[in-house]
């Protein structure tokens, strides 16, 4: 089914260690190992992402315009509803043979990430052998908003590479090593490096330790704190998850929660906030109750959310499309808002980040010299104590009397 077979996947764009960009590495890592060839598509590439790709033996490009042909390709796994030029071109033109099977996939549900909609009005319908969804809410929310059907409509629930499902770990009755992944964490998580009888590690883009979560990574820890692909991650490898984000969160899953929490894509959404206080009792009290459960489930996390079990269902249940023809007027427009996308919506992305990166550099420098004016106004107070010492030694008042006299 994957062997020797052909693959195109498309994602506007592969930078960091976003949990979108990261489904993209991890499910070319799984199509290489069964013996597919991949290629793929992306507008931007840069580090730290591009170190991993690199290491692979894929072929990566970056121009819309390169002489993709549609008969190179069985399947072609399409993110932002991105088709390259040529491809469309080859759809108004076809007249026999076979197509490759084109899989669309949906990784965001708020309004605000467009791209994660099927904004180009009507391809799924025509050239889709299959939709997918990372989770319910990506259907409620933006899916079900374009579509009277969804063609042929299955999920891709954030799989774990194999790797964590193989972890062997003893079960810790005591919490003590906690790992804290987001990119964006609430004071309440960040105020839990006060507690002195737990030791966390954090780690994001914010902090000095951004890195690939990797299965030799979350083996190290009783317990990790994090949302979206982390939680796939901890299930299948029975390693406490503690769902908890800056949209909140329900904390350890448990038979009342597990249901609103997947709905929602583990993202925290749908539950409150808490205090730092009560977030610590909660990782203490019912650390032992969430190792059970998520022990006693391991088994059935393994067989929905393994990439080993998601990608062969995927790819037994397409829908193969054999009669598609795009008239021409439909592929100019297709052409015209790939130039749009590539023009206008990721050059202003990559100039806003880079403006972004340009003002986090000025902080960092105005930290760094705040920081130097704080130790020198400290030295200097501390200079004016130690003067004021010396000037009321009884020494020092009579070198005055000594140097008055010498002076007359």
């Amino acid at each position: 089914m994957i062997k020797n077979k052909r693959f195109l996947i498309s994602h506007i764009w592969l930078k960091g260690f976003g949990g979108a960009e990261i489904n993209i590495l991890e499910l070319t890592k799984y199509l290489l190992s069964k013996g597919a060839y991949v290629d793929i598509f992306t507008y931007v590439l840069k580090n730290p992402l591009m170190e991993e790709f690199e290491k692979l033996n894929v072929n990566i490009i970056t121009d819309i315009n390169y002489n993709f042909k549609l008969k190179e390709y069985d399947y072609v796994w399409s993110c932002q509803n991105i088709i390259p030029n040529n491809m469309i071109q080859d759809l108004a033109m076809h007249k026999n043979g076979e197509l490759p099977y084109f899989i669309f996939m949906h990784m965001a549900a708020l309004p605000e990430y467009v791209l994660e909609q099927p904004y180009i009005f009507d391809l799924e319908n025509r050239i889709s052998s299959k939709t997918l969804a990372i989770s319910d809410e990506i259907v409620k929310k933006n899916l079900s908003n374009f579509f009277d059907k969804i063609p042929s409509l299955s999920y891709y629930r954030n799989p774990a590479p194999v790797e964590f499902c193989r972890i062997k770990k003893d079960n810790c009755k005591r919490l003590s090593k906690i790992l804290a992944i987001s990119n964006h964490p609430p004071e309440e998580i960040k105020e839990l490096s006060e507690y002195e009888d737990i030791e966390i590690d954090f780690m994001g883009v914010w902090s000095d330790n951004y890195k690939l979560a990797t299965a030799e990574l979350f083996n190290q820890y009783d317990c990790v704190i994090g949302i979206g692909k982390n939680v796939q991650y901890c299930l299948v490898s029975s390693i406490p998850i503690y769902i908890y984000d800056h949209f909140g969160g329900p904390g350890y899953l448990n038979e009342d929660n597990y249901s609103l929490s997947e709905q929602n894509n583990f993202s925290g959404r749908g539950f409150g906030k808490k205090t730092s206080q009560t977030i610590y009792n909660e990782l203490i009290n019912n650390y032992k109750l969430a190792l059970e459960y998520q022990s006693a489930n391991r088994k059935g996390y393994i067989e929905k959310f393994s990439i080993n079990e998601v990608v062969p269902n995927i790819l037994k249940t397409l829908n193969k499309k054999k009669d598609i023809s795009l008239s021409y007027k439909y592929v100019n427009y297709i052409i015209s808002i790939n130039r749009f996308v590539e023009d206008s919506y990721v050059k202003l992305t990559e100039d806003k980040n880079n403006l972004l990166d340009a003002i986090r550099f000025k902080d960092n420098e105005l930290a760094r010299i705040s920081k130097d004016n704080d130790i020198l106004r400290n030295d200097c107070i501390s200079k004016d104590l130690e003067l004021s010492s010396i000037k009321n030694t009884k020494f020092f008042k009579y070198y005055k009397i000594i140097n008055k006299l010498f002076k007359s």
